[in-house]
């Protein structure tokens, strides 16, 4: 099986690398050595990793936890990182990835390896500690790439052809690259694989050439991925293999292809032995058969030549080998006895596979990464006039959000609290709107962590917003300098539903203003400040919640779009009891 080379991780890692650029890793998870999946924080897909293959993107990862001193201290590594770069070097399986906290690099050759290297790359932790004669993988050692074995492909070399061995294994030797690309240059070329190399024609070399730089353009150009019957993958089609048997494009099909190989359960050790037996019994009977045939052809002379390389003999009408002794008065019957034995090892094959378990109880978590709008990354929620309202979580959001999304026109609402939301909508918006985007302004606003019933918010049209603070003052960040007239909204409840809303086909968990909630979900929570921690308050919502929707959302789901601070529960309510504010 032969898997991405370099210039094809390098065209992966291009593909991959523009939707994840400045992303965070959220959590690591690994099954074991070879098999990773980082979750992305807001991000629709999973990076997964296997140290045979290379690093793809996926809607679904495996949510398990190898345990290990070097798993402990990847997560530690990776966790919060900001994804900075990703790059392959020329010629190498490596994929270098640069993070806010150092670099991971990626080895996809030999025994493969994950080390992780500080800013100045000083190895800070590894899967396995190595050393070789041309560098150390070791703590506190620097990290260097191994030695290159010939040229890039890239760089397009040219070989002496100079040797007396085949034109195969000098190109082998002279450039860097996959098997399959050599042998698919020479069949492009014309070139017999098995021709001398300093017996090539000046044409030859040429049509090498050529193929070489067809090869490398094709791959650099490619969009999709190609299987072949063998196993191979390749970004280009080879000619040299006939037809492909699967197709991917870039980047999001390479799950199709990769994922099998990361979320696959490994045999246990009882059926690793199993299915060894099985193996052994089967090449017996074959051995067997292969003897009982040469004695019905009478091919005796030939037939002790065999036994003796196998250090058996055969003697008087009894043939022994590998422990076997079977005997008879003619070369007939014994030749049938030969085959009514390799018949018992092949039924003891097919008994023994039968026994194998059949599955493990434990089988691999595979999740899928749910997908999440823009706005489900801050404060948000749909006004009963349809309209949708988006509010910061922190100064960050704040900003990003006043900066980002604001137009002209929108309606921006603000308390005079420190650590309040801006909120957000459309300058279509009617009473009702205005009413509610206040009401959570309010409630999410520091007022809730307080502990108040009721707060004032005031709100303004985009133009009026200002990012420039006036000579010799500072603004802090998420914050906006208000020009003009504002319009206050005075002793606002602070109250709020929580319930699950169908966004896009899915139920989504929903925290909005009692009557956006009612318009919104079937069934809600109605929540005021109060006693209860949020996460108190969201194991309950969510045992309450599982009874009247059925189902189970996750706790973290509910914690996440309840407002900061501590909350009561005043009671359940049904869709359409409340019409309006």
């Amino acid at each position: 099986m032969d898997f991405l080379s370099d210039l094809e991780l390098d065209v992966l890692i291009s593909k991959i690398y523009p939707s994840i650029h400045g992303k965070y890793i959220n959590n690591v998870y690994s099954l074991d050595e070879l098999r990773y999946s980082f979750t992305i924080k807001d991000y629709e897909y999973a990076l997964n990793l296997h140290l045979k293959i290379g690093i793809w993107l996926s809607n679904k990862y495996i949510k398990e936890r190898w345990e290990g001193d070097f798993i402990r201290n990847l997560r530690n590594f990776l966790e919060g990182s900001k994804i900075e770069g990703m790059k392959v070097p020329h010629g190498q399986r490596i994929i270098a990835m640069l993070m806010s906290s150092g670099t991971l690099y990626i080895e996809l050759f030999g025994s493969s390896n994950l080390i992780c290297a500080d800013r100045s790359g000083i190895i800070v932790c590894a899967l396995r500690q190595e050393e070789f004669k041309d560098r150390k993988i070791v703590m506190g050692e620097l990290y260097v790439y191994p030695k290159l074995r010939g040229t890039p492909i890239l760089e397009n070399p040219e070989p002496p052809y100079n040797e007396k061995v085949s034109v195969s294994k000098h190109l082998g030797f002279y450039i860097a690259a996959s098997r399959k690309f050599i042998e698919e240059i020479l069949y492009r070329a014309g070139v017999q694989r098995d021709k001398q190399a300093d017996m090539l024609s000046q044409e030859e070399k040429e049509a090498i050439k050529m193929a070489l730089e067809k090869v490398i353009e094709e791959c650099k150009s490619s969009d999709f991925m190609y299987k072949y019957n063998d196993g191979t993958f390749s970004l280009i089609r080879l000619f040299s293999k006939g037809n492909p048997v699967a197709t991917y494009s870039f980047p999001f099909e390479i799950k199709e292809a990769f994922d099998p190989f990361l979320f696959a359960l490994k045999e246990s050790a009882e059926d690793e032995k199993k299915k060894a037996l099985a193996q052994n019994y089967l090449d017996k009977a074959k051995q067997l058969r292969e003897i009982a045939q040469k004695l019905m052809y009478g091919e005796v002379e030939e037939l002790k030549s065999y036994l003796k390389e196998k250090g058996g003999s055969f003697e008087n009408g009894i043939l022994k080998i590998e422990g076997e002794i079977i005997k008879a008065d003619s070369l007939p019957a014994l030749a049938s006895k030969i085959y009514e034995r390799a018949k018992e090892y092949e039924e003891g094959a097919k008994k023994v596979l039968k026994s194998k378990t059949k599955e493990r109880e434990k089988k691999v978590n595979v999740v899928s990464v749910k997908k999440r709008e823009w706005y489900e990354k801050y404060r948000w929620f749909i006004t009963s006039e349809g309209l949708l309202a988006v509010g910061g979580r922190d100064a960050s959001s704040n900003e990003v959000i006043i900066k980002r999304y604001v137009k002209p026109d929108d309606y921006v609402f603000h308390t005079e609290l420190p650590g309040s939301p801006f909120f957000v909508v459309s300058g279509k918006a009617g009473e009702i709107s205005l009413k509610e985007v206040a009401t959570a302004t309010a409630s999410f606003s520091r007022a809730w962590k307080m502990g108040l019933t009721s707060a004032d918010v005031y709100y303004v049209k985009g133009e009026q917003l200002s990012f420039s603070a006036p000579s010799g003052e500072y603004m802090g960040k998420g914050s906006a300098m208000i020009l003009g007239k504002r319009n206050y909204v005075k002793g606002l409840q602070l109250r709020l539903g929580v319930g699950l809303a169908e966004i896009n086909g899915e139920l989504k968990a929903y925290c909005a203003p009692l009557s956006s909630a009612s318009k919104m979900c079937n069934w809600f929570i109605e929540i005021e400040p109060g006693r209860l921690s949020q996460a108190e308050a969201a194991k309950k919502i969510q045992k309450k919640l599982s009874e009247l929707y059925g189902r189970v959302t996750p706790i973290e789901e509910i914690q996440r779009v309840l407002p900061a601070g501590n909350t009561e529960i005043v009671g359940v309510r049904k869709k359409g009891d409340i019409p309006y504010i």
